[in-house]
């Protein structure tokens, strides 16, 4: 029998230049607070 380890406590990520081009956007329209661009887009989609 194999054992396959399944990970029940660590996060799905993007890799860190997908995370990073999106804080790029965030930052760049100095918009930190809510209502900003990505929550926008994430509404959208």
């Amino acid at each position: 029998m194999v054992h396959e380890r399944i990970n029940v406590t660590r996060s799905s990520m993007p890799g860190f230049d997908e995370y990073m081009e999106k804080l790029k956007t965030v930052w760049d329209s100095r918009w930190l607070s809510n209502r900003g661009g990505l929550l926008s887009n994430l509404k959208k989609n």
